[in-house]
């Protein structure tokens, strides 16, 4: 079984540590840096998709630039609504360094919800916390 994960983050520097520990656990990971190309793309691989890893502070594109996203800063969170009206059973990771308890707790406590702070979290643990995901939804 292939292991697809989405990335949704338009930092691209610092997620390329994410992206290297990701792939040395033999996930495949795409980058998306803009929701418009990454909501596209999960609508059309929805079945393929094992988890989505998001940011919330992302640039509205073009899907949300006529909705408040406060300049971008909760972009992730429409985006989040958006997916999970088409993949309701996907896991999703919210990786980001938003610490606006507002906004995370728009999200806190829903299922297959993981919220980390990129702070917190370096890419090495990261990829471990995913591949025990992977390991536990095969049993």
């Amino acid at each position: 079984m292939e292991k697809l994960i989405v990335l949704i983050d338009d930092d691209k520097l610092p997620m390329k540590y994410y992206i290297i520990a990701l792939k040395q656990k033999d996930f495949k990971v795409i980058q998306f840096l803009e929701p418009d190309s990454a909501f596209e793309f999960i609508q059309n691989e929805k079945v393929k998709i094992f988890t989505i890893i998001l940011d919330i502070m992302i640039s509205p594109g073009e899907k949300y630039k006529h909705v408040n996203t406060r300049e971008g800063l909760d972009t992730g969170l429409f985006l989040f609504e958006d997916i999970r009206k088409i993949c309701p059973n996907t896991p999703i990771f919210v990786l980001t360094n938003v610490n606006h308890e507002k906004t995370i707790n728009k999200l806190r406590n829903l299922p297959l919800v993981t919220i980390i702070q990129k702070t917190k979290c370096p890419p090495s643990d990261f990829a471990n916390l995913i591949e025990t995901c992977f390991a536990n939804s095969k049993e």
